[in-house]
């Protein structure tokens, strides 16, 4: 598990994030066949003063040539009042 905390301030906005990514093998073992094997979960919650981004991804990359499956679902959700450019390009990035 890769657990991330920060707050950050400067003169345009401050807020904190609050990053988790979870290998999904931890949970139901790493066995060959296990459709979960090689798959995470990734969580990020990010609230500033002028807005937020909430993202959810379950994600199993190919790992090899022979890899039958792969799969990437992604839940991004974000609002914002007065953004800055360098917010915009962030949530620009999540989406």
């Amino acid at each position: 598990m890769r657990p991330s905390l920060k707050y950050q301030s400067d003169v345009q906005c401050s807020g904190d994030e609050l990053k988790l990514e979870l290998p999904l093998a931890l949970l139901t073992g790493s066995h060959g066949r296990d459709w979960f094997a090689y798959s995470y979960l990734a969580v990020e919650l990010t609230n500033n003063d002028d807005g937020y981004v909430h993202q959810l991804l379950l994600d199993k990359p190919f790992y090899q040539d022979d890899s039958r499956s792969m799969y990437r679902i992604e839940w991004p959700s974000s609002k914002q009042q007065a953004a800055s450019s360098k917010q915009q390009a962030v949530i620009a990035g999540v989406s």
